[in-house]
């Protein structure tokens, strides 16, 4: 296989393994005489501003849920786990200005480690 090839519904699977393998797309495309068809295609690079917004869903599933309890939970915290409760959201705050700033070939590099309570 290769990129813009054109698949047929029956090479489907195998076109799957090869994009996944090669860091490829598969996309459905107007279907002919012979039934759906496919190609495999590049998988452009990310923009800036949809690096941004992946980092800040993120944040969204992985912070806000716990940041945005509620006073009866935080009650239930010690002054430790509310001070490293803190250092993380603020540390989770700053992953967009510090993705802009350092750019990492890794993304991962930026994210803050979760408190291990959690």
């Amino acid at each position: 296989m290769e990129l813009n090839k054109i698949i047929y519904e029956k090479d489907y699977k195998n076109a799957w393994k090869y994009a996944l393998e090669h860091n490829y797309l598969v996309r459905e495309i107007e279907p002919d005489e012979q039934g759906r068809r496919f190609q495999i295609v590049e998988i452009p690079a990310p923009t800036k501003e949809q690096i941004l917004d992946n980092l800040r869903a993120r944040r969204e599933y992985e912070c806000f849920s716990y940041i945005n309890r509620g006073v009866l939970w935080y009650n239930t915290l010690t002054t430790e786990q509310q001070q490293e409760l803190n250092t993380w959201y603020q540390a989770w705050l700053n992953v967009p200005q510090v993705y802009q700033e350092t750019k990492p070939a890794n993304i991962e590099t930026i994210i803050p480690q979760k408190p291990s309570w959690l």
